[in-house]
């Protein structure tokens, strides 16, 4: 649906939804065709994000990586954000992810933060707006 640009089918595609970073840079760049996002986040720690259930949305793609350097090497879906009280720094046992690695459907955000590094973990987000494609 983005004119002269083949993205993906059968038999693979191109890296913009192969790879974790060039989907960030293809979501986050400037176009008039395609998905646009604006991320947030970048190169920091998931606990920089001082308030997740009013700064993640659902729909939002999450990205993470263990440590401080190197590329990000996972992206999943955020599917839900459950409401009500939760203990003190336990916000994103309440935001659900949707992840392929293991299909997994309504993870806690909280699990895939500790298997990628925990207090080491960093996680970018890309939320997205309205997007133009062609029929």
């Amino acid at each position: 649906m983005v004119p002269n640009v083949w993205q993906g089918g059968t038999g693979g595609g191109v890296g913009n939804w192969e790879t974790v970073n060039l989907f960030w840079a293809y979501a986050i760049a400037r176009k008039t065709e395609g998905p646009v996002a604006t991320g947030y986040n970048n190169n920091l720690k998931y606990t920089s994000i001082a308030n997740p259930r009013v700064t993640v949305r659902v729909g939002d793609v999450l990205q993470l990586r263990n440590g401080g350097s190197g590329n990000y090497t996972h992206s999943v879906y955020v599917t839900s954000i459950l409401s009500g009280p939760v203990q003190t720094g336990r916000d994103w046992d309440m935001i659900r992810v949707a992840a392929h690695s293991n299909d997994r459907m309504n993870r806690p955000a909280s699990d895939l933060i500790s298997a990628h590094g925990g207090s080491n973990c960093y996680l970018r987000g890309l939320s997205f707006s309205a997007a133009s494609f062609q029929k």
